[in-house]
C-alpha cells in the first residue's frame, strides 16, 4: 500500500468513527425526547395525586371537607354555574374584541372626519372607545 492509500484509509476510518458518534448522540437525544412526556405524566400523577393523598391519609383536614363538598354536588347544580361562567367569558371576550377593533379603526375614521370637516372637535374618547378618566379631580 502506498502512503496515499494509507492516508485515504485513515480518513475513511475517522469519518466512520465520527458518523458512529453522531448516530449515537442522535439516538440518545431522540430517546430522551421520547421519554420526557411519559416521565412527566408519571411525575405529575405521583406528585399531584399519589403523594398528597398519601400525606393526608387518615387525617381530618380542610381537604376532607373539600372532597365531601365535591362529592355532594349534583350535575343539576353545576350546570347553571358553568353556563354563567361561559356567558361571562363570552361577554368579556366580545368586549375585548370590540375595543381592539375600535382601536384599529380609530386613526382611519379620525383622518376621514378631519378631511370632511377640519374644524371638527374630538369627543374625548380614548383610542379604544372608552370614556377617558376624569383629570380635573
Amino acid at each position: 500500500m502506498s502512503k496515499a492509500d494509507d492516508h485515504a484509509l485513515a480518513i475513511k476510518k475517522l469519518e466512520l468513527k465520527y458518523q458512529f458518534r453522531f448516530r449515537m448522540i442522535n439516538f440518545a437525544t431522540q430517546s430522551v425526547d421520547r421519554l420526557i412526556p411519559p416521565v412527566m405524566v408519571v411525575l405529575v400523577v405521583y406528585f399531584g395525586v399519589y403523594a398528597p393523598v398519601q400525606a393526608l391519609a387518615g387525617k381530618k383536614t380542610l381537604a376532607d371537607f373539600g372532597v365531601r363538598l365535591l362529592a355532594d354536588v349534583k350535575l343539576g347544580e353545576i350546570i347553571p354555574y358553568i353556563a354563567t361562567a361561559m356567558g361571562w367569558l363570552f361577554g368579556v371576550n366580545a368586549q375585548r374584541l370590540r375595543r381592539n377593533t375600535t382601536a384599529r379603526l380609530t386613526n382611519r375614521i379620525r383622518d376621514l372626519e378631519q378631511h370632511i370637516d377640519s374644524s371638527r372637535t374630538t369627543s374625548g374618547l380614548t383610542p379604544r372607545g372608552q370614556t377617558p378618566p376624569d383629570t380635573d379631580t
